[in-house]
């Protein structure tokens, strides 16, 4: 299948025609790497999501290959963009998005699939005065296809000067209509900023667990700070 590069040369892609269509989403795509079917070389938009708040302006999305497995894989899984977590500034956001392609979370298990993982990252910036504008992108990170594997730091492994977990803060103000925000805050800890906020991350603990495996090959401690139980308000617990 040809395609054109950004740099203007036509390139032939060999793809089985296997295309799949999701049921959340209006594109068909290739099944082997989640390219558009009317565009080859090219990953389709994905959806705009609802922003939860209005502290929470910055999306960061990723488009996610499985496994290398054509078609879907043994969770149903597909390519396709997956909305990440939200982030108070785009300073944030960036350094997120950044770290979700520079490193693979994991040695490739089945290299003749091809690339997998997080190929691509990006931040949206969305209208909280109106929640009716549709968002803009404001950053896009690529993966390199030759990146490495990220470091795995020992489990419950502290750095040195590790400060203790700072005390859980109030959730952010969601909107009336949300009835599924984001359930995980990263905090994050570095000598100049002390402890921060990061993002607060949607799909529950793995993706949050996850950004923090990637972002420690920065060298900078983290921990997740869990919020508050809906239904026992005041409980709280901190985990590295």
């Amino acid at each position: 299948m040809p395609y054109r590069t950004t740099h203007g040369r036509v390139e032939v892609a060999a793809l089985w025609p296997v295309v799949w269509h999701s049921n959340d989403e209006p594109f068909w795509r290739f099944v082997h790497n989640g390219w558009s079917v009317e565009k080859p070389g090219h990953f389709p938009d994905g959806l705009d999501p609802m922003c939860p708040s209005p502290d929470l302006p910055y999306e960061v999305r990723g488009y996610t290959v499985p496994d290398g497995i054509v078609g879907e894989d043994h969770w149903g899984g597909a390519p396709r963009w997956w909305t990440k977590a939200w982030c108070t500034d785009l300073g944030k956001a960036r350094e997120l998005a950044d770290a979700l392609v520079a490193h693979r979370p994991h040695t490739t298990e089945r290299p003749a699939g091809g690339d997998c993982g997080e190929l691509r990252a990006e931040v949206w910036e969305q209208v909280t005065t109106d929640r009716s504008k549709l968002p803009s992108r404001v950053h896009r990170a690529d993966a390199d296809p030759g990146r490495p594997t990220v470091p795995h730091l020992p489990f419950d492994t502290w750095p040195p000067g590790r400060p203790d977990s700072p005390a859980p803060r109030p959730e952010p103000a969601w909107f009336p209509d949300e009835q599924q925000p984001p359930h995980y805050e990263l905090k994050v800890w570095n000598e100049r900023d002390r402890w921060t906020s990061l993002a607060w991350f949607t799909g529950g603990l793995t993706p949050a667990g996850i950004a923090t495996t990637l972002l420690r090959v920065r060298s900078t401690p983290y921990a997740i700070t869990y919020p508050r139980a809906r239904d026992q308000p005041g409980q709280h617990s901190t985990a590295p």
